[in-house]
């Protein structure tokens, strides 16, 4: 009895694991009414797609299996019009000639498997390997690199002023679809009869876009950097310098054209204490302190930017 039992529960996780590994098989089948390509083309294009799905990691298996991709090509001119459809839904990508339907099979599979936004280019579907000729020189209303400048109060923690502390702001960024290298730097002036202080900081970093092939898209972001700060408090004179962090968030407009216009907040943290130098107070005295003082610095501010326009011209062959 105890034989059978264990030969019935064999059984059935051998039938589960079969029936899982013909679940995962995927198989190909042109949709011949739409396709543009000649009978030759149809079986070199085949397998190709099917060598890209095992890429991908999943098992080729028979024209009958359950899980189906049908795929068309369309072809206009020189260009072609590649579309794959299945149980993880459906993508296009268009090549400029036959030769590339290897890679945007690479780049179609990757995204139906994984998940990966097709078409995106700073995200996982494409790679070194299956870049297109369209990826390489893509359609842009203007360069993408573009010098900014922004303006708004600061506070630096711990110093209490009269007036409202200036924050002035500028930099470079190099944006694509939904990332963007940034290089910045930020200096925050306050002033006031008893405290005061001033930082200066060079930031490296990165902005992601959160609707990334919107006109208007809010932001977040983070850097690294060097700063130097310096704050007065009751009579004591701070400095310091040395490596911070620095977050953002904000709201761009107009990515799809020359210019922007950026809301952004931020706050600066310093991996360093300001340490306190000795001094003098109002009436002479001497002032000898072993103080330290933790300074980070907060923004809000308003600005644009601008891309220059290309001097040279691109010329895409077929």
């Amino acid at each position: 009895m105890k034989y059978l039992k264990k030969t019935g529960l064999g059984l059935i996780t051998a039938a589960l694991c079969c029936a899982n590994v013909a679940f995962a098989e995927v198989c190909i089948k042109v949709d011949e009414a739409r396709d543009s390509l000649t009978p030759s083309e149809r079986i070199a294009a085949t397998s190709l797609l099917e060598n890209s799905f095992r890429k991908a990691g999943e098992t080729i298996g028979a024209a009958d299996c359950a899980n189906v991709y049908t795929v068309s090509n369309i072809r206009l001119g020189a260009s072609i019009t590649t579309t794959v459809s299945g149980a993880k839904g459906a993508q296009s990508l268009q090549v400029t000639k036959i030769e590339e339907l290897g890679s945007a099979f690479d780049q179609i599979a990757n995204s139906l498997v994984t998940g990966a936004k097709l078409g995106d280019t700073a995200g996982s579907a494409v790679s070194r390997d299956n870049v297109t000729a369209r990826q390489a020189v893509p359609n842009r209303i203007e360069n993408d690199s573009l010098v900014y400048a922004n303006v708004g109060p600061g506070y630096i923690v711990g110093v209490e002023v009269d007036e409202v502390p200036i924050t002035i702001g500028g930099g470079y960024r190099f944006e694509l679809d939904s990332f963007a290298i940034d290089l910045g730097g930020q200096l925050v002036v306050a002033a006031g009869e008893d405290s005061g202080g001033a930082s200066l900081f060079a930031n490296v970093g990165g902005v992601y876009f959160l609707d990334s092939m919107a006109n208007s898209s809010s932001f977040v972001g983070g850097s690294l950097g060097l700063g130097t700060m310096g704050a007065s408090k009751n009579d004591v004179t701070y400095s310091g310098g040395g490596l911070h962090a620095r977050a953002v968030a904000g709201y761009e407009f107009f990515r799809a054209s020359t210019m922007r216009f950026i809301i952004q907040a931020d706050v600066t943290l310093p991996l360093y204490d300001l340490e306190g130098e000795s001094g003098t107070d109002d009436l002479g005295n001497g002032i000898d302190t072993d103080d330290t003082m933790y300074a980070p610095v907060l923004g809000l501010s308003i600005g644009g930017g601008f891309s220059k326009e290309r001097d040279s011209v691109t010329v895409r062959h077929l």
